[in-house]
């Protein structure tokens, strides 16, 4: 059995360690505000999103009879064909081929016309050569413009304790019109906002959600291809930022 002595002197050092506990432990609103801190979130984090085309690859075009039909990626549709000109329209707008034969019908030289991409919000053309496969059958390559957008937000404390932030789109420089200054966070709730001007609070430009457990921020932003998830890189991580 434990002495009288060492009892108390076991009782007395415990004691002792949970205070030392205590007194290093932040108090429980303390730990709170370091959860909802923007600084939390300072570093380089990167979304992007891709839009398609997914209409591309292997194009077919077949003759059955006086029947013209065209398969490309699963999509099928008649063509039409007028002189040495021939063209189809996919439905739903997912794109459209307008080519030429040449004067022996060995080879189709044309091109392709995707949908309206949401990088630039225009129709791109993409030229095509198809070449004869068989009996009354052509074929060839679509590859149209890939549709994609980047974003990286650089996430920095500042000395008067505000977090600012910076906003870049490689592919369009759309940062230069979503002129991100800084950064405020309460909660799970996360907000770019523009510089202050003349005294008053510059305005929000984007509404975020941050995910502690995943890692992630998710923003909106409106005509540039709806929410993107922004994920952290990491120190030794590969990353086309540049400052």
């Amino acid at each position: 059995m434990m002495s009288r002595r060492l009892k108390t002197s076991f009782l007395l050092i415990s004691a002792i360690g949970l205070m030392l506990m205590a007194g290093l432990a932040p108090p429980p609103r303390a730990r709170a505000q370091q959860s909802n801190s923007a600084q939390e979130l300072a570093g380089l984090w990167e979304a992007k999103n891709r839009f398609g085309p997914d209409v591309r690859g292997s194009l077919t075009i077949r003759q059955t009879d006086d029947v013209w039909e065209a398969e490309i990626a699963g999509h099928a549709a008649q063509a039409r064909l007028s002189g040495a000109a021939i063209r189809f329209e996919l439905a739903g707008g997912a794109g459209e081929f307008e080519g030429q034969f040449d004067a022996r019908r060995n080879r189709i030289t044309g091109h392709w016309i995707q949908p309206a991409t949401v990088q630039y919000g225009s129709r791109f053309v993409s030229p095509v050569t198809l070449d004869r496969a068989g009996r009354n059958s052509w074929r060839g390559e679509v590859a149209p413009l890939d549709d994609a957008l980047t974003f990286y937000l650089l996430v920095k404390q500042r000395v008067d304790g505000s977090v600012g932030a910076f906003l870049r789109n490689p592919e369009r420089n759309l940062g230069r019109f979503i002129r991100v200054d800084h950064l405020e966070r309460d909660g799970n709730v996360v907000k770019l906002f523009a510089a202050d001007t003349a005294g008053e609070k510059g305005r929000a430009l984007a509404l975020g959600k941050y995910d502690a457990e995943s890692g992630v921020i998710s923003f909106y932003f409106q005509g540039r291809g709806g929410s993107y998830d922004f994920r952290r890189v990491g120190a030794d991580e590969a990353s086309d930022f540049y400052p």
